[in-house]
Protein backbone atom coordinates (compact mmCIF):
# COMPACT_ATOMS: atom_id res chain seq x y z
CA UNK A 1 0.00 0.00 0.00
CA UNK A 2 1.25 3.42 -0.87
CA UNK A 3 1.40 5.77 2.35
CA UNK A 4 2.17 8.71 -0.02
CA UNK A 5 -1.30 8.35 -1.47
CA UNK A 6 -3.91 11.52 -0.95
CA UNK A 7 -7.85 10.77 -0.84
CA UNK A 8 -8.50 11.77 -4.13
CA UNK A 9 -5.55 9.51 -4.79
CA UNK A 10 -7.61 6.78 -3.23
CA UNK A 11 -10.85 7.59 -4.69
CA UNK A 12 -9.71 7.68 -7.97
CA UNK A 13 -8.06 3.84 -7.31
CA UNK A 14 -11.21 3.02 -5.89
CA UNK A 15 -13.43 4.28 -9.28
CA UNK A 16 -10.75 2.31 -11.38
CA UNK A 17 -11.15 -1.02 -9.46
CA UNK A 18 -14.94 -0.39 -9.81
CA UNK A 19 -15.28 0.37 -13.52
CA UNK A 20 -13.24 -2.78 -14.12
CA UNK A 21 -15.49 -5.12 -11.73
CA UNK A 22 -19.13 -3.37 -12.45
CA UNK A 23 -20.91 -4.62 -15.41
CA UNK A 24 -21.46 -2.00 -18.22
CA UNK A 25 -25.32 -2.52 -18.11
CA UNK A 26 -25.49 -1.63 -14.73
CA UNK A 27 -28.72 0.19 -13.82
CA UNK A 28 -28.20 4.10 -12.69
CA UNK A 29 -29.89 4.10 -10.25
CA UNK A 30 -27.41 1.51 -8.13
CA UNK A 31 -24.33 3.37 -7.06
CA UNK A 32 -21.94 4.04 -4.23
CA UNK A 33 -20.89 7.10 -2.64
CA UNK A 34 -17.36 7.22 -0.79
CA UNK A 35 -15.12 9.46 0.82
CA UNK A 36 -11.53 9.55 1.55
CA UNK A 37 -9.66 10.53 4.85
CA UNK A 38 -5.78 10.27 5.81
CA UNK A 39 -5.00 10.98 9.18
CA UNK A 40 -1.32 12.23 9.97
CA UNK A 41 -0.93 12.07 13.89
CA UNK A 42 1.97 13.71 14.34
CA UNK A 43 1.25 16.83 12.88
CA UNK A 44 -2.90 16.51 13.76
CA UNK A 45 -3.90 16.85 10.53
CA UNK A 46 -6.58 15.28 8.67
CA UNK A 47 -7.31 15.26 4.52
CA UNK A 48 -10.61 14.79 3.16
CA UNK A 49 -11.69 13.93 -0.21
CA UNK A 50 -15.94 13.80 -1.01
CA UNK A 51 -17.70 11.44 -3.75
CA UNK A 52 -20.73 11.85 -3.86
CA UNK A 53 -21.38 11.79 0.13
CA UNK A 54 -23.46 14.74 1.60
CA UNK A 55 -20.93 17.08 2.79
CA UNK A 56 -18.95 16.35 5.78
CA UNK A 57 -19.30 18.59 8.90
CA UNK A 58 -16.79 19.60 11.35
CA UNK A 59 -16.91 21.19 14.55
CA UNK A 60 -14.37 23.35 16.56
CA UNK A 61 -14.60 22.30 20.37
CA UNK A 62 -12.87 25.58 20.91
CA UNK A 63 -14.72 27.87 18.86
CA UNK A 64 -18.28 26.06 19.49
CA UNK A 65 -18.40 26.43 15.30
CA UNK A 66 -19.61 23.73 13.02
CA UNK A 67 -18.85 24.41 8.83
CA UNK A 68 -19.44 22.22 5.96
CA UNK A 69 -16.28 21.00 4.10
CA UNK A 70 -18.05 21.68 0.66
CA UNK A 71 -15.71 19.95 -1.37
CA UNK A 72 -17.18 17.38 -3.11
CA UNK A 73 -16.79 14.92 -6.56
CA UNK A 74 -17.90 12.16 -8.62
CA UNK A 75 -19.25 9.15 -7.39
CA UNK A 76 -16.72 6.60 -8.31
CA UNK A 77 -17.80 3.37 -10.82
CA UNK A 78 -19.57 5.19 -13.21
CA UNK A 79 -17.03 6.90 -15.51
CA UNK A 80 -13.87 5.82 -16.07
CA UNK A 81 -10.58 7.34 -15.28
CA UNK A 82 -10.01 9.24 -18.38
CA UNK A 83 -13.73 10.87 -17.55
CA UNK A 84 -13.44 10.84 -13.78
CA UNK A 85 -12.89 13.76 -11.52
CA UNK A 86 -12.51 12.67 -7.76
CA UNK A 87 -12.85 15.70 -5.65
CA UNK A 88 -9.91 18.17 -4.48
CA UNK A 89 -8.31 17.46 -1.24
CA UNK A 90 -9.45 19.51 1.97
CA UNK A 91 -6.98 19.24 4.54
CA UNK A 92 -7.18 20.69 8.14
CA UNK A 93 -5.62 20.80 11.56
CA UNK A 94 -7.69 19.42 14.42
CA UNK A 95 -7.75 20.37 17.92
CA UNK A 96 -8.01 18.67 20.92
CA UNK A 97 -11.83 18.03 21.30
CA UNK A 98 -12.45 18.69 16.91
CA UNK A 99 -15.02 15.95 15.49
CA UNK A 100 -15.42 15.72 11.90
CA UNK A 101 -18.91 14.15 10.85
CA UNK A 102 -19.15 12.28 7.86
CA UNK A 103 -22.95 10.77 7.09
CA UNK A 104 -24.93 9.22 4.13
CA UNK A 105 -28.02 10.81 2.84
CA UNK A 106 -30.15 8.25 4.60
CA UNK A 107 -29.72 11.35 7.55
CA UNK A 108 -30.07 14.47 5.82
CA UNK A 109 -33.28 13.00 4.00
CA UNK A 110 -35.02 10.84 6.45
CA UNK A 111 -39.02 12.69 6.37
CA UNK A 112 -41.36 13.09 8.70
CA UNK A 113 -45.39 13.03 8.97
CA UNK A 114 -45.82 16.37 7.39
CA UNK A 115 -42.98 15.16 4.35
CA UNK A 116 -40.35 17.76 5.61
CA UNK A 117 -36.31 16.82 5.55
CA UNK A 118 -34.18 16.30 8.53
CA UNK A 119 -32.28 18.95 7.20
CA UNK A 120 -28.04 19.71 7.91
CA UNK A 121 -29.28 22.62 10.10
CA UNK A 122 -30.89 20.40 12.87
CA UNK A 123 -27.78 17.82 12.49
CA UNK A 124 -25.47 21.22 13.19
CA UNK A 125 -27.86 22.32 16.07
CA UNK A 126 -27.14 18.39 17.58
CA UNK A 127 -23.92 19.06 16.58
CA UNK A 128 -23.44 22.38 18.98
CA UNK A 129 -25.56 20.48 21.92
CA UNK A 130 -22.55 17.44 22.01
CA UNK A 131 -19.49 19.97 21.61
CA UNK A 132 -18.69 18.62 25.10
CA UNK A 133 -19.10 15.01 24.25
CA UNK A 134 -16.98 12.61 21.90
CA UNK A 135 -18.16 11.35 19.15
CA UNK A 136 -20.26 7.79 19.91
CA UNK A 137 -21.98 9.98 22.14
CA UNK A 138 -22.84 12.44 19.00
CA UNK A 139 -23.98 10.24 16.80
CA UNK A 140 -26.27 7.97 19.40
CA UNK A 141 -27.59 11.75 20.03
CA UNK A 142 -28.13 11.85 16.03
CA UNK A 143 -29.79 8.70 15.85
CA UNK A 144 -31.92 9.11 18.09
CA UNK A 145 -33.39 12.16 16.75
CA UNK A 146 -33.57 11.50 13.30
CA UNK A 147 -35.36 8.43 14.58
CA UNK A 148 -37.80 10.73 16.57
CA UNK A 149 -38.25 12.61 13.67
CA UNK A 150 -38.87 10.19 10.98
CA UNK A 151 -42.86 8.73 9.96
CA UNK A 152 -43.36 5.28 11.86
CA UNK A 153 -43.87 3.64 8.96
CA UNK A 154 -40.28 5.52 7.21
CA UNK A 155 -38.86 2.92 5.29
CA UNK A 156 -35.13 3.54 5.61
CA UNK A 157 -32.54 5.12 3.25
CA UNK A 158 -29.01 3.82 4.17
CA UNK A 159 -28.21 5.57 7.49
CA UNK A 160 -24.50 5.40 8.16
CA UNK A 161 -22.50 7.90 10.52
CA UNK A 162 -18.98 8.76 10.94
CA UNK A 163 -17.52 10.43 13.63
CA UNK A 164 -13.62 11.34 14.29
CA UNK A 165 -12.56 12.90 17.15
CA UNK A 166 -9.31 14.59 18.12
CA UNK A 167 -8.28 13.39 21.48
Amino acid sequence: MNTDATPVDILANVNRVLCQALPQDLPSSIFADAAAVTIDPTNSTLCIANAGLPHPLYMSRRTGDVERITSSGMIPGIFDNEMYRPATDTEMTLEDGDTLLLYTDGLNEAINDQNELFYVGQIRDIMLRCVDQDSAALLNHLVDAVQTFSKPDHSWDDLTLLGIDKI
